[in-house]
């Protein structure tokens, strides 16, 4: 009973991780090398293929997309593989194993799929990305030098002007558009080593197609991006000149209130000064009453002359 639970908790462990319990049909090869099977992996369609086998298809014909079955051409989203204990003492099969884990993470939806590719080729490629990086960047430079000078100048024209790159955008996008329709219909007529040459060079060209399509809008939205950020720093530098007159408009209104205190200020000193000098001239005018009423008081007061 106890080895019978270990047994089915194995395998439904090797279930959770992908491992198939099958086994491939013991009278049949692998489709694609006519070899007994080397770490047998199975398809979704149902079909039986090397790990290794299926996995070098997929770097040869179509990656970065979806294999397709070389019997039904369906689009393998996954693969199982059957794992044996000598497979997992085997560096070789243990590293197809992983492999396998990594084609099944390729086609897993949404943002944990997205997640899981950049891991992916953060992993492998991580170590010689500024190497990569570095070489683009000289390669850009060396293309840039050797560029002849007309073509230099349409493009400068078509980032100054962008009506021309509207008017260029769809000539643009038919070249690419052609250039990849071309190549995925008329590549089984070329010769098998120029077949093959363009069948690894596939990938690239569409993604030279695709950023063929996507430069005119690129550089018409950097465009715009600029603008508006000049915009932005314009309007920043007037509302600080706005708000820089409107400090020197609230202190010229102080300014204002203070004289305009002092104005009144001195029209009350001035009325006062005026009610001083009609009080100086009304006690002026009282002492020469005073005076003239003395006079003619003294003068009644004198005794008449004796004759």
């Amino acid at each position: 009973m106890d080895s019978k639970c270990i047994r089915d908790d194995e395998e439904e462990k090797r279930e959770a991780a992908g491992y198939n319990r099958e086994k491939p049909p013991e009278d049949d090869c692998c489709p694609i090398c006519f070899g007994d099977f080397r770490v047998p992996c199975k398809a979704n369609c149902g079909h039986w293929f090397c790990g290794s086998c299926i996995l070098q298809l997929w770097e040869y014909r179509s990656r970065p997309r979806r294999c397709k079955c070389p019997f039904c051409s369906c689009a393998i989203s996954k693969l199982t593989p059957q794992v044996s204990p000598v497979n997992k003492t085997d560096n070789e099969a243990a590293e197809v194993l992983q492999n396998i884990q990594h084609y099944n993470r390729f086609y897993v939806k949404g943002i944990e799929g997205c997640f899981l590719i950049s891991t992916f080729y953060l992993r492998k490629h991580g170590p010689l990305l500024h190497v990569y990086i570095w070489s683009l960047l000289r390669a850009l430079v060396v293309v840039v030098i050797n560029t002849p000078a007309s073509i230099k100048r349409a493009f400068v024209v078509l980032i100054i002007h962008p009506q021309r790159i509207r008017i260029n955008y769809q000539q643009v996008r038919v070249i690419a558009c052609t250039m990849t329709i071309l190549l995925h219909l008329y590549h089984g007529l070329l010769p098998p080593d120029l077949r093959l040459q363009i069948k690894k060079m596939k990938v690239w060209i569409d993604y030279a197609s695709i950023i063929l399509v996507i430069l005119p809008y690129t550089i018409i939205l950097f465009k715009t991006w600029i603008q508006i950020w000049w915009l932005r720093f314009r309007i920043w530098q007037v509302r600080r000149e706005v708000d820089a007159l409107r400090a020197h408009n609230a202190a010229l209104r102080e300014q204002e209130a203070a004289l305009q205190a002092q104005a009144d200020a001195l029209r009350v000193h001035e009325a006062a000064l005026e009610e001083n000098a009609w009080l100086l001239q009304n006690n002026d005018a009282l002492r020469a009453v005073v005076e003239a009423a003395r006079q003619e008081r003294d003068q009644r007061a004198l005794p008449d002359p004796v004759e």
